[in-house]
């Protein structure tokens, strides 16, 4: 599991000196070859899973690095972009990677789509922000040569309030569409093929029965990044075969199915609202209590979420 490796009590003298001004955060870019960018939403108030991207400085055409591996040390900023004394605390970093096979999408339309991707990967860890506001992030990494790179430095906002993805959330008790004589698959799943196993229960009645539950918002034909399709073919449904009743897997398309493929356009379900969501892929994992263990934003891959999966069990 991604845990805390220590927290520092007090800034070390090199850390005295770090500040977090657009110039300081350019500098570090340029001098260690890479650009930080944070591959997840602004995270709320909390324990949540956040994640960070890495690419080549000057080439914003290189896609993602996945040779990287290290620690990130996140600090609360002032009004000054400085680091808090005391507020320091290091995480180490887990690679997580989609996009390794070339998969095959049929759309609405009948036409083939498939999807060649190169590796994508980004760098996770569960961070515990007690506050809101502008937080910085010090990367220090090594390349695939076990070279160690100057630190990385990037800054990102945190809401001021608890978000759904935030760990110990209440979950709401969605009544999702699920199949019966009124709704067939196709209005439910745009998978191909798609699991009607994971289509059985409204979100409500599954809390009801004691055990683990995944919900997925991932739409794989109609996803609006690369990465919607494979979370769902390379990270859910291995979890799906290992652990399916253990666990009871729900997937939810974020948008009306029926809505977008007679042309109307990509209108969110109401259980994206109800769960305050604007985005997708989403992948919750909940505990037998009905709370949030974590929410898992964009890229995750099959490790990753069954390393979770394996703590609510446990």
């Amino acid at each position: 599991m991604l845990q805390s490796l220590f927290a520092c009590g007090e800034l070390t003298s090199s850390d005295n000196e770090l500040n977090f001004s657009d110039e300081s955060i350019a500098a570090s870019w340029e001098d260690s070859g890479l650009i930080a960018r944070r591959a997840t939403s602004p995270p709320g108030i909390g324990r949540s899973r956040i994640s960070f991207a890495f690419q080549t400085y000057g080439d914003q055409e290189s896609g993602f690095r996945h040779d990287l591996q290290g620690i990130v040390e996140i600090f609360r900023l002032d009004n000054e972009y400085l680091p808090v004394p005391g507020s320091e605390e290091s995480y180490s970093l887990r690679r997580v990677s989609l996009g390794r096979k070339e998969s095959n999408h049929k759309h609405a339309d009948g036409t083939n789509h498939v999807h060649n991707d190169p590796v994508v990967s980004v760098y996770a860890a569960e961070v515990d922000f007690q506050y809101g506001g502008v937080w910085g992030a010090k990367f220090i990494v090594k390349d695939s040569t076990d070279l160690e790179l100057p630190p990385i430095l990037l800054s990102f906002l945190v809401q001021n309030s608890r978000l759904m993805s935030s760990e110990g959330s209440t979950v709401p008790a969605t009544i999702q569409p699920i199949m019966n004589e009124q709704n067939s698959i196709e209005s439910l799943s745009s998978a191909n093929p798609a699991n009607p196993e994971m289509h059985q229960i409204s979100i409500r009645d599954s809390l009801e029965l004691g055990k683990p539950v995944i919900v997925s918002f991932v739409t794989p034909s109609f996803c609006q990044t690369k990465l919607c399709g494979p979370v769902l073919e390379e990270a859910i449904n291995p979890n799906y075969d290992q652990f399916n009743g253990e666990v009871i897997f729900i997937h939810v398309e974020p948008y009306d199915l029926d809505r977008l493929k007679s042309g109307e356009g990509l209108y969110l379900v109401p259980a994206m609202a109800e769960w305050g969501l604007t985005s997708e892929p989403w992948v919750f994992v909940i505990d037998t209590e009905g709370k949030v263990r974590v929410g898992l934003e964009g890229i995750t891959d099959a490790e990753e979420l069954s390393l979770y999966i394996g703590a609510v069990l446990n």
